[in-house]
């Protein structure tokens, strides 16, 4: 029986912070993104970096600051773009679901399900910035290395999305984009002891910046992200081993 190699990515100890909740629509996510993740990132960067200010493209009275390096502001608009993609694909995915259910309802009326409050809706609440060092580990027998990410900070910026436009009020969302700008600036003002020792150069994916992820987590995935989820299935398959283990028998 051979045990597989399972590299821990998450560590339960780091600073979370949390940003909302924000009400919106599927046409404000990108915009409030743009806010939230920019102004994150400006304070995480390494060095001395000069500011640009950028307005938003939803609200008037909101100017978000970045840095100036091309690299890191393009790292982060990928990133964006790439939460956006996902999401489509799940509201689309969603919503051909709910289109079929309605077929199926209308065929067979009796078999209808009107408990599906979630159909048509994307399957997203958060979204995660998460800042990590990167370490290099030996597996078994010194064959080759494993990168293992030791995360030391994660925001979480809340989201409740709703289908129609009619449901935002886009005064209150500005406010309270703005109120939470102010709290990153505090958040990261009060808490800075948890600072790893500044990367290796080898070790950046842009010269200014710690390693970071942006993910959109699965509402069904559990709190700290899908590693507890595997170990929990090695564990359970672990379990079974030895319940199904031939017992020696003694003479």
């Amino acid at each position: 029986f051979f045990l597989p190699y399972i590299v821990t990515s998450v560590d339960m100890n780091y600073p979370k912070f949390e940003l909302g909740p924000f009400t919106v629509c599927a046409d404000h996510i990108k915009p409030v993104l743009q806010c939230l993740i920019h102004s994150i990132m400006f304070h995480r960067t390494l060095g001395v970096v000069s500011p640009r200010e950028i307005s938003s493209d939803l609200f008037g009275s909101i100017a978000y600051v970045t840095c100036k390096n091309d690299m890191v502001y393009h790292q982060i608009e990928e990133k964006i773009q790439g939460i956006m993609n996902s999401f489509n694909k799940q509201l689309l995915h969603a919503q051909q679901h709910s289109d079929q259910a309605a077929l199926d309802a209308n065929k067979n009326s009796s078999n209808s399900n009107s408990n599906d409050s979630n159909s048509g809706n994307a399957d997203m609440d958060r979204i995660l910035v998460l800042f990590y060092e990167s370490k290099q580990k030996e597996q078994w027998f010194g064959i080759g290395q494993t990168e293992t990410k030791e995360y030391w900070e994660r925001w979480d910026i809340i989201l409740n999305v709703t289908k129609s436009k009619k449901d935002i009020d886009l005064y209150k969302l500005e406010k309270n984009v703005k109120s939470n700008i102010i709290k990153i600036i505090e958040f990261v003002n009060a808490n800075y002891h948890h600072l790893p020792k500044l990367p290796k150069e080898k070790e950046l994916k842009s010269p200014i910046s710690y390693p970071f992820e942006i993910t959109m987590p699965n509402k069904n995935s559990l709190e700290h992200g899908y590693t507890a989820q595997v170990l929990r299935g090695f564990k359970s398959t672990i379990k079974k081993f030895v319940e199904n283990a031939p017992q020696s028998k003694l003479s």
